[in-house]
C-alpha cells in the first residue's frame, strides 16, 4: 500500500502491522477459475523481467500480479490483450506503490511486447493502455490498498535469526553473514508464490512467514520456527505447513528444471562456476559478498548462487 517505504523501521511499525493484518482479512475471494490460467506464469515471469530492469519494487510487482489474478478470474479477455492487460496491472501498481521517476514510459513497454505476439507490428496507442486502466480500476472497485508479501517480509526479518539458532547443529558464528543469507533465501520464495496462484488461499502475512520457515529450512538453520517469530507473527508452524510444503516442492520443481538446462551447459564453464562459487556459499562463517540481484525464480538457481536444498 502507499505508506512509507521502510515502514518496519518506524517507532510505529506495531500499530503499522496490525493495520495491515486486519486490511488483509478484506482481500476479496479468490477462485481461480480462469480458463487461461494456462498463460499465466508465462505473464508473471514476463511481468519479473520488466520489472527488474525498470527498477520496479517488489510491492508494485505483486500488486500487479494481484490485479492480474483477479481479473482474469472475473473476465476472460480476448487473447491478444493479455499482454496489454497485464501492463496496465504493473501501470497500475507502480503508480500507486513506487516513485514516479520508476513509472515506464508507454514506448518502453511496447518493446517488451513478445515478437510472436499477434499485435507486434502494431504497438499499443495510449489511448488503449489508459482504457484498460480503467477496466482493471473499475473492476476492482478502486480498491488497491491491497496488503501483499513484501509488505510483511522485511518485518518479519528483523527478528527471523537469533544467536543462539543452530545450523547443522552447531552455534552460528556470525548472525550478520546468515542474516544476508537469510534475507537473500527468502526474498526467492517471495518470488515463487508469483508463479502459482494457488498461494492466494493463504493470507499474504501467513505466506511471509512461511518465506521466512522456507529459507531456515535451505540454511539449515534450527529450529525452523523459533519463538521470536511465533511472538511476532502470531502464528505457529502447524499454521504455516501446508503453505511450507508447497513453498518446499515448488523450489524442487525449480531445482529440478534448473538441473536440466545447466546439463546443456558447456562441461568447461560448469566446472568453473562450480569451483569458484560453491565452495565459500556453504561457508557461512567467510565473508561472502556476492549477491546477484533476482529478476525471476528460475534465475535463482543459476550457478553463479548455488542454494543449498539439503534438508537435515
Amino acid at each position: 500500500m502507499a505508506i512509507e517505504q521502510v515502514w518496519w523501521q518506524n517507532k510505529l511499525a506495531e500499530d503499522i502491522y496490525a493495520t495491515l493484518k486486519l486490511k488483509e482479512q478484506t482481500i476479496p475471494h479468490y477462485n481461480g477459475n480462469s480458463s487461461q490460467l494456462w498463460i499465466r506464469r508465462h505473464l508473471v515471469d514476463w511481468l519479473a523481467v520488466i520489472v527488474t530492469e525498470n527498477g520496479i519494487c517488489a510491492t508494485s510487482q505483486h500488486l500487479a500480479v494481484y490485479l492480474l489474478d483477479y481479473f482474469m478470474d472475473g473476465l476472460e479477455v480476448e487473447l491478444s490483450y493479455l499482454h496489454l492487460v497485464a501492463l496496465a496491472c504493473l501501470l497500475i501498481a507502480v503508480k500507486f506503490e513506487d516513485h514516479c521517476e520508476h513509472i515506464p514510459h508507454i514506448s518502453k513497454l511496447n518493446t517488451y511486447i513478445p515478437k510472436t505476439h499477434v499485435c507486434s507490428s502494431r504497438p499499443y496507442t495510449p489511448q488503449q493502455f489508459m482504457y484498460m486502466e480503467l477496466n482493471v480500476l473499475k473492476f476492482c472497485s478502486f480498491n488497491l490498498c491491497i496488503p501483499t508479501v513484501p509488505h510483511f517480509l522485511p518485518y518479519f526479518l528483523k527478528v527471523a535469526v537469533d544467536e543462539d539458532d543452530l545450523r547443522d547443529g552447531l552455534p552460528i558464528t556470525s548472525k550478520c553473514v546468515v542474516e544476508n543469507y537469510l534475507e537473500k533465501h527468502a526474498s526467492y520464495f517471495q518470488e515463487i508464490v508469483l508463479q502459482d496462484p494457488v498461494y492466494r488461499k493463504y493470507v499474504p502475512s501467513l505466506v511471509a512467514a512461511s518465506c521466512v520457515a522456507a529459507a531456515r529450512v535451505c540454511l539449515h538453520l534450527t529450529p525452523t520456527w523459533p519463538k521470536q517469530m511465533e511472538l511476532m507473527t502470531d502464528l505457529y508452524l502447524e499454521q504455516l505447513l501446508p503453505c511450507l510444503q508447497s513453498m518446499l516442492a515448488t523450489h524442487h520443481q525449480d531445482s529440478v528444471s534448473s538441473s536440466c538446462e545447466q546439463q546443456i551447459m558447456s562441461t568447461n564453464k560448469v566446472d568453473f562456476i562450480h569451483q569458484s562459487t560453491l565452495g565459500s556459499y556453504h561457508s557461512l562463517d567467510s565473508p561472502y559478498n556476492y549477491f546477484p540481484s533476482q529478476t525471476c525464480a528460475p534465475l535463482y538457481h543459476s550457478l553463479d548462487f548455488p542454494l543449498a536444498t539439503n534438508q537435515r
